[in-house]
């Protein structure tokens, strides 16, 4: 066997490694998500349902004239619609492709893996929705961006329905 394993010093590093990416979507799916809009936005709040529909490109009564431009936050976007759906963000793509096929008019996701740009793309779109883990919005919080209430409770609220779920002990 020691034939086999040609540098036995770096045995450990392969299982150790294998462990860290079978976690990384653990965490991931623990996240508080906040709903974020432009601040000039006229989406104050939304229901479950609502925002369920919005970002499967359902068309909504809204206040904006234009279809909403849903706006992803890469790193995390599966463990977002996973939260929101149950579904991963495979599932969801599919859907997205079926709609644009269609033609339907809905505007598809824009998808962003650095947070300054993704609130830089939110504030220059006044019917923008997107999302972000509350600690990457807590670091990059703008006065340009606002958090959408999610069935009249903000993400600082203990009963907010995308609240983090907690690890039992």
């Amino acid at each position: 066997m020691h034939r086999l394993i040609k540098n036995p010093g770096c045995f450990w590093l392969f299982p150790f490694i294998f462990c860290l990416c079978a976690l990384a979507p653990i965490e991931a799916s623990r996240a508080q998500f906040v709903i974020i809009a432009p601040a000039n936005s006229c989406i104050d709040s939304l229901s479950m349902r609502q925002l369920q529909k919005l970002f499967k490109g359902q068309p909504l009564k809204t206040c904006l004239e234009m279809p909403v431009q849903i706006v992803e936050y890469a790193p995390v976007s599966d463990a977002f619609y996973k939260k929101l759906y149950g579904l991963g963000v495979y599932a969801i793509g599919k859907h997205w492709l079926r709609l644009i096929f269609s033609g339907e008019r809905v505007l598809p996701p824009k998808s962003f893996s650095e947070p300054r740009k993704l609130l830089k793309f939110l504030h220059e779109h006044e019917n923008a929705i997107g999302f972000l883990p509350e600690d990457v919005y807590r670091k990059n919080r703008q006065n340009a961006i606002k958090d959408v209430v999610i069935e009249g409770r903000s993400h600082t609220d203990s009963l907010y329905v995308l609240k983090a779920k907690l690890k039992k002990k």
